[in-house]
């Protein structure tokens, strides 16, 4: 009887594995994929984010979930990127890598977009706008160089708008999606914009 005891129990220790399996695997369908890896995760070299963090002590390196779901989505599938929050390229011409960055704010639900100005062994930080509110909508990019003309009519514009503005190098973009796209040019050390979406 013993031995019938123990085969019974053993057949039922199977089904219960064989149970317990098919439902970590159904469970693994259910887990959305930003969940397993955030696509903003690796998007800043530690270094930069390091220094980010020292010169800009109120606000955190951006995550994918700053940004509304739809939004990443919609990014992933128009652009094959996830993170809102970050963009690269040359803005001064020297042929190093640039960054523009959405920075997310540790209280509140602002922001902040800063460029990031590789130099040799460090970086020069450039404060281009703050984002008091609705960080989930903030997204920034870059864009080729050439002329920009602003979408805002003339007797509405800020006076520091240039327009129209000529960029020899890449330019920084960022704004509200589906809403706003500030353009910012870097010339001769000095950040010149205009607003080309309202």
């Amino acid at each position: 009887m013993f031995p019938e005891m123990m085969s019974a129990i053993g057949r039922s220790m199977r089904r219960w594995a064989a149970h317990d399996m098919r439902v970590l695997v159904f469970a693994a369908y259910l887990v959305p994929a930003t969940s397993l890896a955030d696509s903003c995760a690796n998007a800043v070299p530690s270094e930069l984010g390091a220094a980010l963090g020292s010169s800009f002590s109120s606000y955190r390196v951006p995550k994918e979930t700053d940004n509304l779901a739809e939004y990443v989505r919609w990014s992933k599938k128009d652009q094959g990127r996830g993170c809102l929050g970050v963009a690269t390229a040359d803005f001064d011409g020297d042929g190093a890598r640039d960054w523009i960055l959405g920075l997310s704010s540790k209280s509140g639900d602002g922001g902040l977009v800063v460029a990031a100005m590789s130099r040799e062994a460090s970086w020069e930080f450039h404060e281009l706008a703050k984002w008091p509110e609705d960080r989930v909508s903030l997204y920034v990019d870059v864009g080729p160089r050439g002329t920009y003309v602003s979408a805002i009519e003339e007797a509405q514009r800020s006076s520091n708008e240039s327009s129209p503005l000529t960029c020899e190098n890449s330019v920084a973009v960022f704004g509200k999606v589906e809403s706003t796209q500030a353009v910012y040019c870097n010339k001769s050390g000095s950040w010149q914009h205009v607003w080309t979406g309202d």
